[in-house]
């Protein structure tokens, strides 16, 4: 490993703050969603503009369309948001793992690594692409950090 792959691997670790994994707060898919919301909401306050043009029914049917697809990108659920190491207590050495149960809700478990297997699909990490295409997670057996 050169000196300049050390430094990003440990700009990495660093943006991590003690975790395994974290999961990006604004993902592509979340962006998207934010942009069909943009667009729903300035195709509903220019609709007396767009009316004269278009008619009131196509301008009023794209925005209901964009806000659908807002909603639906928004609509993440079952994702780990974040992984640790547990440093100390009667469960030292296990993996904490929160994952959303919506996108307003969360639950926080606590997984022996003997209990979790995962598939990982990896798209073109030969071209330097730092994303994982895919990743499934099979949980055994757990214990739930709210009791």
């Amino acid at each position: 490993m050169n000196k300049q792959e050390a430094l990003d691997q440990a700009a990495d670790f660093a943006s991590l703050k003690g975790a395994v994994f974290r999961r990006r707060a604004l993902t592509p898919r979340r962006f998207k969603g934010l942009g069909a919301f943009a667009a729903s909401y300035g195709l509903y306050s220019y609709m007396p503009y767009l009316a004269v043009y278009l008619g009131s029914t196509i301008p009023m049917v794209t925005a209901c369309f964009a806000g659908l697809y807002g909603l639906i990108a928004f609509a993440e659920n079952q994702l780990v948001n974040e992984i640790r190491v547990v440093d100390s207590g009667e469960h030292q050495g296990k993996l904490a793992i929160n994952f959303a149960l919506s996108p307003f809700v969360s639950q926080d478990i606590i997984v022996d690594a003997r209990d979790i297997k995962s598939v990982v699909a990896l798209g073109d990490e030969e071209l330097g692409e730092d994303v994982n295409d895919g990743n499934v997670a099979l949980i055994t057996k757990y214990i739930n950090k709210a009791g």
